[in-house]
């Protein structure tokens, strides 16, 4: 009986400090959800006096306070009464993405790992496709060596141009010199370029 009492009374110790486990958990909830609700408020209230104006460099001011604040402020509509510079400003925080990730793609990456990317970022207000397509053309004016194009099966790509046609040409031109027959995994390795975009050329 006495093993018994004892296993009884240590289920009761544990469930009595699993229930001070939880209501410190909730406890601690509130408050991170109290603290996340001031933060919450207080950007609004940024928003709410800069709003109305249009001028680009408070609105830049504005999101840049937001973020030091550790709230993501993405690019919307809203922003701006004029589409084209919605699109311009869109196409900023595309370039970052783009410029993030390109050399760990092989100075390649498509509009739809892009458009991906970007909206994971962004958690909400998301950009729609067509607007991603309308900005993508200004990335250029934010990252010099980013260039929009298609490969010939249709996808488009942003493309560093260390990677264009003629750079990839010129490092094909070498490999034959030293070489009479290569393969399109020779020719990636040694244009440090995907195999698909070997395979093209």
């Amino acid at each position: 009986k006495g093993g018994f009492s004892k296993i009884i009374n240590e289920n009761k110790i544990n469930h009595q400090q699993q229930r001070l486990d939880i209501d410190n958990s909730f406890q601690n909830l509130s408050n991170l959800m109290e603290n996340a609700s001031k933060i919450i408020d207080l950007s609004n209230k940024i928003s709410n006096m800069i709003g109305k104006n249009q001028d680009d460099d408070l609105i830049k001011y504005r999101n840049e306070v937001i973020t030091k604040l550790g709230i993501y402020s993405p690019t919307t509509k809203s922003d701006f009464t004029n589409n084209d510079d919605y699109f311009q400003n869109l196409a900023k925080d595309i370039s970052n993405v783009v410029c993030n990730f390109i050399e760990s793609k092989n100075g390649i990456i498509s509009f739809t790992n892009t458009f991906y990317l970007l909206n994971r970022a962004r958690s909400t207000n998301l950009c729609s496709p067509n607007d991603f397509v309308s900005s993508a053309k200004f990335v250029s004016n934010y990252a010099s060596n980013i260039i929009v194009t298609n490969m010939e099966n249709g996808l488009k790509i942003f493309l560093d141009i260390s990677q264009s046609s003629d750079a990839i040409y010129k490092k094909i031109q070498i490999l034959l010199d030293n070489t009479q027959y290569c393969t399109a995994y020779d020719v990636a390795l040694c244009a440090n370029c995907p195999v698909i975009m070997a395979l093209e050329k």
